[in-house]
């Protein structure tokens, strides 16, 4: 799921922190991390045995490294109300103290999330991230080409001195032997750059910029662009209900891609809308959608408003395919927000 984010995910069960050298493997690794994501379910974990951090899990341990170092920490713990066979929960008396511990120390000055099954946590885990992300840039990984971006205006420089040299190519700059000996300067030719082609070398298949993106890639975009809009309507939602006495708004989260709207006017429900993502055709391609039915069913989705994504101009875009107000037009996440809450509830208010 994260690979899809096009990030790359280091999942601390590949080690095992039984020794010194595994551990500062571990720490060398959250040190080179922009993130850091904490998955607590029902089991405390492995406990250290011996040294300062005796008598903690491996999990708590990594924890508290990764706070100590400042890495941004996204947090999940598993609801109280979700299905678990017995043997995914913590026998031992002892350890089940030490992971409600554990659990007091992630939510202390922290906001978390909870989960009840794996497509919960993945669509949290990747609403969340990508929210992070937009909060709070980290250096992500260091391209070998923005090196040579980086010198680019020094290897113009050395062209241009360069320019009239009879036979430019792999030639040493020989004017002045001081900033030969510093700089150990090799000129290549404008037309050949002397770059390698780690595509080629690599036998990676290019893929270019507007090269229309796959369903799966459509698939985050649309996952992306459901949570905030969610996060927006509950946003005008509730202020609605700040300014309006007498109507009170209910959101209930079915799962990580259905979502609720209840509104009540003088105690009496006047409008649901369920906003969800789901196949507008069947296909594996997904959209955003609206519908008054409140039913969850398999299949085709009943809705009464979509939008799905259009690739345009090299990008992708949300695109409303059915809409009371502005259908077959280009949106943005905001446009839908407040095509959505002029078209399918205010109304009604």
């Amino acid at each position: 799921m994260i690979l899809s984010m096009y990030h790359f995910p280091i999942g601390m069960e590949m080690f095992s922190a039984g020794d010194e050298e595994q551990w500062e493997i571990i720490q060398d690794t959250i040190d080179s991390s922009d993130y850091y994501i904490l998955i607590i379910g029902h089991k405390y974990g492995s406990v250290i045995e011996d040294g300062k951090d005796k008598g903690i899990s491996y999990t708590q341990k990594e924890f508290r490294y990764a706070q100590k170092k400042g890495i941004p920490i996204l947090a999940f713990l598993i609801d109280s109300s979700a299905e678990i066979t017995p043997d995914k929960m913590e026998q031992d008396g002892i350890k089940k103290k030490k992971l409600e511990t554990f659990k007091k120390e992630v939510m202390k000055n922290r906001m978390v999330q909870w989960w009840k099954n794996k497509d919960d946590l993945a669509g949290k885990v990747m609403g969340a991230l990508n929210k992070q992300i937009e909060r709070i840039s980290r250096p992500g990984w260091i391209r070998a080409d923005s090196m040579i971006n980086q010198k680019e205006d020094k290897t113009e420089e050395i062209l241009d001195r360069a320019s009239t040299i009879d036979n430019p190519q792999y030639k040493k700059k020989d004017t002045d032997k001081n900033e030969a000996e510093n700089e150990e300067l090799y000129v290549v030719s404008k037309s050949g750059m002397g770059e390698i082609d780690y595509f080629e070398r690599f036998n990676i298949l290019r893929k270019e910029v507007n090269e229309k993106p796959s369903d799966s890639e459509k698939n985050v975009f649309i996952l992306k662009n459901y949570e905030q809009i969610v996060e927006w309507l509950i946003k005008v939602g509730e202020q609605y209900e700040r300014e309006n006495e007498n109507i009170i708004l209910r959101m209930d989260k079915a799962n990580s891609m259905t979502t609720f709207f209840r509104f009540y006017k003088d105690r009496k429900l006047i409008r649901t809308l369920k906003v969800f993502v789901d196949s507008l055709f069947g296909d594996s391609e997904k959209s955003i959608m609206v519908s008054q039915n409140e039913v969850v069913s398999a299949g085709i989705a009943s809705y009464d408003g979509a939008y799905n994504v259009k690739f345009d101009e090299g990008k992708m875009k949300l695109f409303a395919t059915v809409s009371m107000l502005h259908s077959k037009k280009y949106m943005t996440a905001e446009e839908v927000v407040a095509d959505i809450w002029e078209s399918y509830i205010q109304p009604y208010l």
